[in-house]
């Protein structure tokens, strides 16, 4: 009877040890939602990529690459099977857990996995929900169990991060009641229901193209209008010159000045961007950046992407640091919008300026003024010279914002961050109207 016994109580204990989850199969599963593609796969919105595959760079290289495609304006860093981003394998490094010298091969990602993993308090066999939210932390695909944003991942929507199983899926791997095999076409079905990308980018874009739709028959029919009433003017100057035998009013050197400003302006009302795409691409020049014509909608989604940077690997800071990278990143959004609302002034006063004054110049050729003009193209130049100064401000802050994300930790980085933007917004109130002064002459 007693030996009856021990062979049940050793097959029951079999049978529970082949049920238990360990850190393999954890990792099987955290391996399988972040990196599909495998121990070379990288962010899938980097930048700049690696030279060679990851798994023969060494630890100092794919930490020098995760600085460089940061710098370059990647929102992530993350490499490899186990997605670890520059701050964590840095810290890794820091502590002696991996050296720079390291190959980053399949070996050592299992191992720093191992070791994040156990960070966590992770034991094998631990299905508790305080462990899973912890883990969760970590690793973004996977979603909190319980407490607030239960069901989602802690980075949800940051840099196109989400949850790619739901809690209970979650559980149950914990639990062995799920195989990590049996996950994958869940997975599959949320990445494909994942929309990639900013929404307001889309409606930004959506914004422009009706404004662009509904200018293009003002334009044309204030074109139109200016050429005839050039034609009436050429046809009044001719017909007194005519009867009255007398040199044409205005002279000949008037007439020309003015058929030269018509033709710009008619450039202007029909190619409304290309006077700010020309003076874009001198500020870009400037301050060395890509080629390529100005889009706000870019812009915008350049800033945000600043934004979300600063949220990599948040969840693994202390509360305050959080609490202080959230509210900086509010005020980095305001700051935001002072400067698209700077862009809109100063693109559409300049839209504005070409636009009022073609009526303004044609009348006045009828009452023979020619003052009007010459204010006129001051004022367009002028306007020219406000948002080239916008733009040269905003490009180089930029530049400066990348260099300083990719130097510091985010919760120095969003401080510095907060600094620039203060100053490129004082910036934007007093170089654009120091501009215009000094080409008004005012």
């Amino acid at each position: 009877m007693k030996s009856i016994s021990l062979a049940f109580l050793l097959s029951v204990f079999a049978a529970l040890s082949a049920r238990a989850c360990n850190e393999d199969t954890l990792l099987q599963l955290i391996g399988s939602l972040e990196a599909p593609g495998g121990y070379d796969t990288v962010y899938y919105g980097v930048r700049t990529h690696p030279p060679r595959p990851i798994t023969t760079m060494s630890v100092g290289e794919v930490l020098d690459w995760q600085r460089s495609t940061v710098r370059a304006g990647s929102v992530s860093s993350a490499a490899g099977q186990y997605q670890i981003i520059r701050g964590t394998l840095q810290g890794l490094v820091d502590q002696g857990i991996v050296s720079r010298s390291d190959t980053f091969d399949a070996a050592t990602q299992d191992r720093l996995g191992r070791h994040l993993l156990r960070e966590t308090g992770y034991r094998d066999g631990d299905a508790s929900p305080e462990t899973a939210n912890r883990i969760a932390r970590v690793w973004a695909a996977l979603p909190r169990v319980s407490g607030p944003g239960a069901g989602a991942s802690v980075y949800e929507g940051f840099a196109g991060n989400h949850s790619l199983v739901s809690a209970d899926t979650y559980m149950g791997v914990l639990s062995c009641d799920i195989a990590v095999a049996d996950v994958q076409q869940e997975a599959d079905t949320i990445r494909r229901g994942v929309r990639i990308g900013f929404e307001w980018d889309r409606l930004l874009d959506q914004m422009v193209e009706t404004a662009m739709t509904l200018f293009i028959p003002v334009a044309a029919a204030a074109s139109g209008m200016l050429l005839t009433l050039f034609l009436v003017d050429l046809v009044l100057r001719g017909g007194q010159w005519a009867i009255g035998s007398r040199s044409l009013p205005g002279g000949f050197s008037s007439l020309v000045f003015r058929f030269g400003v018509v033709l710009l302006c008619m450039i202007v009302l029909m190619e409304p961007l290309a006077l700010v795409d020309m003076i874009d691409g001198v500020a870009r020049s400037l301050v060395q950046s890509d080629g390529g014509s100005f889009a706000l909608s870019d812009f915008a989604a350049a800033r945000m992407a600043l934004v979300y940077s600063l949220f990599e690997g948040l969840a693994s800071y202390p509360f305050l640091i959080q609490a202080q990278v959230q509210v900086t990143a509010l005020f980095i959004q305001l700051m935001l919008a002072l400067q698209i609302a700077a862009i809109v002034y100063w693109s559409f006063r300049l839209l504005l300026i070409g636009a009022a004054g073609l009526l303004s110049i044609a009348f006045g050729g009828l009452r023979e003024t020619t003052g009007i003009s010459g204010r006129y193209l001051r004022s367009l130049v002028a306007s020219g010279f406000a948002i080239m100064a916008v733009l040269l401000v905003i490009g180089v802050f930029i530049d400066l914002a990348w260099m300083m994300r990719a130097e510091l930790f985010p919760p120095a980085a969003a401080m510095g961050m907060v600094l620039l933007d203060v100053v490129m917004v004082v910036l934007l109130w007093m170089l654009p109207r120091t501009a215009m002064q000094i080409v008004t002459q005012e």
